[in-house]
């Protein structure tokens, strides 16, 4: 073997990275990693705590599982507090569905910063109107078929827009805090913590968050449309050239829509874009559109003056739990009495002491139309007063505790392995 053999033999199977400390490009070679993983025992690859990309989760939940749940992970109701369901309850159920070894404590508590509640929050109400237009339009799909199109038709359909249009801007600012490490998601943002962007972990980080964000919305939604939630949600953040959930052939029929449709639909920031320029649905939902500065600040400051649009807005992404049904909505299943419905989030089998009882089901929004600001009434300054709304006591008392409890229920899972690690080490000795 010559020298130039050996020399491009020595970097074949491997790449390039920059070196922080030593200023400097250096080689990783892929052969050495894989032979030392190999030689170290399985116990200890399970310590490195890395986020998984995708999470499994069980298909069915067995009954005794149900009573597993309850006893052990289901959120505690204190006295005095409202028995409804709330964001935190159907986060539980997502990760009770989910393979306990594809959690990690750092995903865990990254799933319960406050920034985290209001972006899933914020999907679960787009999803919520968006399935509530896609089964409208489903429906009247064959009708259409039969009769001559309208004007009145492009009217309506144009509302329709630009309300889709509203709630993705709303979900792009709270997904922009997340990407951008406002607030507590600073601690997990890939340049917290050194110059050198930990861009590995912010991907497996964010993988498992879009992971975990369709089984919420699904959950909340009352486990329909799952295959629809999971390609329009990973349009929104990945485009449509980059959407694997898309390019399987076995999801075709999903996205084989009508012109009309793919109008209203997915809006007019839908533009085609070249590949190096590609930007992610909800961030487009934000430059490209113009959208009311009082509704992109609902939940943070007390925008005057308000219309029955924005009021509207304040209600949904900014009103506690408890006050959702006496203002007349619902997120999905989120402010509907838990009675309603069992552990895991399944209605209640009817028998004969509820069967007159009058079953309390999702309130599908319907939205005040958009009445623009005359210019001589926008105020000069930023307003500073806080929005009228705030979180409830004991919504912020229930996502630390629940977080504090599946942190110590997969710390546990973790100590045998490190028991068994101990122990493998001083049998290699």
């Amino acid at each position: 073997m010559s020298a130039m053999d050996a020399y491009e033999l020595q970097y074949k199977n491997g790449h390039w990275q920059w070196d922080g400390e030593r200023k400097r490009i250096v080689f990783v070679s892929h052969e050495l990693v894989t032979k030392i993983d190999e030689e170290l025992p399985t116990v200890q690859k399970r310590q490195k705590h890395i986020v998984p990309s995708s999470i499994r989760f069980k298909e069915e939940v067995e009954p005794m599982d149900k009573v597993r749940f309850r006893r052990f992970f289901q959120r505690r109701i204190g006295p005095n507090e409202p028995e409804i369901i709330t964001l935190q309850d159907v986060k539980d159920v997502a990760l009770f569905l989910a393979f306990p070894k594809d959690l990690t404590v750092e995903f865990v508590t990254y799933f319960h910063l406050p920034e985290v509640d209001r972006f899933l929050k914020a999907l679960i109400i787009y999803f919520h109107y968006f399935l509530q237009v896609t089964d409208t339009m489903q429906a009247r799909k064959e009708e259409a078929r039969r009769k001559l199109r309208q004007p009145i038709v492009t009217i309506l359909e144009n509302i329709v827009r630009d309300n889709l249009s509203d709630l993705r801007a709303m979900v792009g600012r709270e997904y922009s805090v997340i990407i951008m490490g406002i607030g507590k998601s600073k601690k997990f943002h890939h340049l917290s913590t050194s110059t050198n962007s930990l861009s590995e972990k912010d991907r497996r980080l964010m993988e498992a968050l879009f992971c975990m964000s369709v089984r919420v919305v699904w959950v909340a939604l009352q486990r329909r449309h799952l295959q629809l939630i999971e390609l329009e949600l990973n349009r929104l953040v990945r485009t449509d050239m980059f959407n694997a959930f898309a390019h399987k052939s076995r999801n075709v029929k999903l996205i084989n829509r009508s012109p009309h449709e793919i109008k209203v639909l997915l809006g007019l920031s839908n533009i085609k874009e070249s590949k190096l320029k590609q930007r992610s649905g909800l961030i487009k939902e934000l430059l490209i559109t113009e959208h009311d500065y009082r509704m992109i600040g609902s939940g943070f400051k007390n925008f005057e003056p308000k219309s029955e649009r924005t009021v509207y807005f304040e209600r949904l992404f900014a009103a506690p739990y408890e006050t959702l049904l006496e203002h007349g909505v619902t997120i999905g299943l989120i402010g509907i009495p838990r009675e309603e419905y069992d552990s895991i989030m399944k209605p209640r089998e009817r028998t004969s002491q509820n069967f007159d009882k009058a079953i309390i089901e999702p309130i599908n929004f319907t939205f005040p139309p958009d009445v623009p600001v005359p210019y001589n009434e926008i105020p000069n300054a930023f307003p500073k007063e806080p929005c009228q709304y705030e979180e409830s006591e004991f919504t912020k008392k229930s996502r630390i505790d629940q977080c504090r409890m599946w942190r110590n229920f997969l710390i546990k899972l973790e100590q045998p392995l490190t028991t068994s690690l101990s122990v493998s080490l001083d049998d290699r000795d």
